[in-house]
């Protein structure tokens, strides 16, 4: 369990402060490609971003363990979270805290 290093870890987790308590709850405990690392993607490299994750379904859990239990079931499309929750206000966060 890494998430309690994403602060370490280049800033990550810094998205998660714009977002609203509506969007941190379907992005959940996003342990890999929602919308915090989404908007460091779509700052970084937005080119390798397919447009696709605008229109993503959120998929996540309210726990650790449920997440995990998440990315276990048959069909699981690779993501935690909620990618469709970094839009450019995330990115610009993102920008002005890599800088």
């Amino acid at each position: 369990n890494l998430w309690g290093l994403l602060p370490v870890l280049g800033g990550w987790g810094d998205a998660m402060k714009v977002m609203t308590a509506t969007q941190r709850r379907d992005d959940g405990v996003s342990l890999h490609g929602g919308a915090d690392e989404h908007s460091m993607m779509l700052y970084l490299a937005p080119r390798l971003v397919d447009p696709a994750f605008r229109r993503a379904p959120d998929i996540s859990g309210a726990t650790y363990d449920q997440s995990f239990a998440v990315a276990q079931q048959p069909n699981w499309p690779g993501y935690i979270g909620a990618p469709r929750h970094a839009p450019a206000r995330q990115r610009r966060a993102r920008q002005t805290n890599l800088v």
